[in-house]
């Protein structure tokens, strides 16, 4: 079994932030790249994307070469397991930052083992970064649907955590600072890693919490 680290969470946690921490704080881990269909841009210079075609794309998911996978504006994004084989392969840690269907997916994969952690905050203080994200003046009718959508979406997983928190090996809140919060997940994967089981009760407990304060936004 293949050992991953997947960071999950909702918008505005900073699950990217703090996935970018830790690769600068500790060679041993490597993002895992994606791999699409979108055309390669001008500026992809050591992108985090592989490229291929949509016919490559899905002979690799009905093989099992690709682990999980959305659709966005018509073009396929998804996880690679030849990039897992390749990482672990180099006796480095496999970085995911995916969505909790993502997660999901690779939870079932035949083969991986996945240390998923879910990062989370209040819902105002993640509601208020979105705003500062997208919210203005000036704001673009696309912006603020941007904004409606996001804020909908994190009332919505917190609502269905009953369902996602299975195959999340461990909760955690924001830190005070990116650092902290890598080496949280730095010590989470280390327990993982030395075989340490999953808190159930304390899981549980963590996902009743989202769902209560999830009530109280719809």
């Amino acid at each position: 079994m293949k050992k991953v680290v997947i960071l999950v969470g909702p918008s505005a946690v900073g699950k990217t932030t703090v996935g970018h921490a830790m690769l600068e704080a500790n060679p041993r881990y490597e993002l895992v790249r994606s791999v699409t269909t979108r055309e390669m841009r001008a500026d992809s210079f050591g992108s985090e994307y592989i490229y291929i075609s949509r016919d490559e794309f899905e002979h690799h998911i009905k093989t099992g070469g690709v682990l999980e996978y959305t659709e966005y504006a018509g073009q396929l994004y998804g996880t690679p397991r030849w990039e897992i084989d390749r990482i672990t392969s180099e006796g480095k840690v496999p970085l995911l930052i995916l969505d909790l269907n993502g997660a999901n997916s690779l939870y079932h994969a035949e083969g991986i083992s996945p240390c998923t952690v879910y990062l989370y905050d209040e819902l105002d203080v993640m509601e208020e970064r979105l705003r500062a994200r997208y919210i203005s003046e000036n704001t673009s009718p696309e912006d603020q649907r941007r904004y409606d959508s996001r804020t909908a979406q994190n009332v919505e997983d917190f609502s269905r955590m009953a369902e996602y928190e299975p195959f999340i090996y461990r909760f955690q809140k924001n830190c005070s600072t990116v650092e902290k919060c890598a080496e949280k997940v730095f010590e989470i994967y280390s327990e993982f890693e030395n075989d340490v089981p999953k808190d159930e009760a304390s899981a549980k407990a963590t996902a009743n919490a989202l769902i209560a304060s999830a009530r109280v936004k719809m």
